[in-house]
């Protein structure tokens, strides 16, 4: 079978994907990237979701900027300090360090992201979700203003850093990476418990199938729950759904390993 026609029979009729066991590896790995694209196109779009809901924040938050100027590396102001919050940023003016980086981060909620200016640094704080503790990024983050070229700054320039946002592309860029790797970690877990599940079922029904091929054809019927589970998320993100997918999976698994059952001898 080609690659594409392991699509549209994967797609259209998944009981037929018995001879996917003769497919060659790369095609199988391909189709394992391919999945895990779709896989993480609802946590790409709900992340780009939240990015434009953060420009809509920082340009509110660029209104409220009060007087300062950043000289020597040291942030000076007039203003004693204050916190402006939205449903998606917490924008913390902290002049005189009242605030340490771990009470910044436990502040947030889970969809809030927290921006510190203070005394000598600024502080970046993510919420402690699945897709934060999976990249492995510091949390909260924090650098010097000499680190950030900004030794010689003011209100003005930082206003407009909040309303040009020119860390959104990178942002999105390296969240779409540790999605797409993340998708595939996932993934392939699952299709490993499944394909544990569908040998064992192979072995006491007698049928010729070693791992490997189990695992092709395991692979493959997992399209449609791939499928649904990604249009299920891209709604509810919230979605827990590996149950329902691997369900799924060894159901069309069943379906299609019936060719190679032996038949029963007569009594």
């Amino acid at each position: 079978m080609s690659f594409w026609q392991i699509i549209k029979t994967a797609l259209i009729a998944p009981s037929k994907l018995g001879d996917s066991i003769h497919a060659k590896g790369w095609k199988a790995f391909l189709y394992l990237l391919l999945l895990s694209l779709i896989a993480c196109l609802p946590i790409i779009h709900s992340t780009s979701q939240t990015m434009n809901e953060l420009r809509q924040d920082a340009h509110k938050i660029s209104q409220s900027l009060p007087a300062f100027a950043v000289k020597d590396g040291k942030l000076t102001t007039k203003n004693k300090g204050y916190i402006y919050e939205t449903s998606h940023l917490v924008f913390i003016f902290d002049p005189n360090n009242k605030r340490s980086n771990d009470e910044i981060k436990h502040d947030l909620n889970a969809e809030q992201v927290g921006l510190a200016l203070q005394k000598n640094q600024v502080v970046l704080a993510m919420p402690n979700n699945a897709l934060v503790q999976s990249s492995g990024l510091t949390n909260p983050l924090s650098t010097t203003y000499a680190n950030l070229g900004m030794n010689s700054f003011n209100q003005k320039q930082f206003k407009q850093l909040l309303d040009n946002n020119p860390f959104v592309a990178p942002f999105m860029t390296i969240m779409a990476i540790i999605s797409f790797l993340s998708a595939i970690v996932s993934l392939l877990f699952n299709l490993l418990i499944i394909t544990f599940a569908a040998t064992f079922y192979s072995k006491l029904s007698l049928m010729p199938l070693k791992f490997g091929q189990n695992f092709k054809i395991c692979l493959f019927a997992s399209t449609w729950a791939t499928i649904i589970s990604a249009a299920l998320q891209w709604f509810n993100p919230a979605s827990a759904l590996a149950g329902l997918t691997m369900l799924i999976t060894l159901l069309i698994y069943f379906a299609t390993v019936q060719q190679y059952r032996k038949p029963r001898m007569p009594q």
